[in-house]
């Protein structure tokens, strides 16, 4: 269990840093959320939708296609969010002192 701790550090560290994760993210290009009020999101960790199918007579694809015009999809992910206009919630700071107990 160590291992795969030390393994999700490391990789955690690394987008820290640099913005980037070597996980890629298939949000929009073969996955999507549909809530139980039809609203269109990449993923579920996602907060805001990017539509409603009840708007579109409960048709996914132009909410996707929509949203890939604005820059989302493909390279999809965490960082993307960054550049669709949200800020990150955490810089390599804040999260190294929430990771470490002895820093409390």
């Amino acid at each position: 269990m160590r291992a795969i701790e030390r393994i999700y550090r490391a990789e955690a560290m690394r987008y820290l840093a640099g913005g980037r994760t070597a996980i890629g993210c298939s949000a929009l290009l073969s996955t999507v959320y549909l809530s139980e009020k039809g609203e269109v999101y990449p993923c579920t960790i996602w907060d805001k939708p990017l539509g409603n199918v009840r708007n579109t007579g409960f048709r996914l694809m132009p909410i996707i296609e929509a949203a890939r015009r604005m820059g989302f999809g493909g390279s999809w992910s965490i960082a993307g969010a960054r550049t669709a206009g949200r800020p990150a919630k955490h810089t390599l700071q804040s999260w190294r002192r929430r990771s470490n107990p002895r820093s409390r």
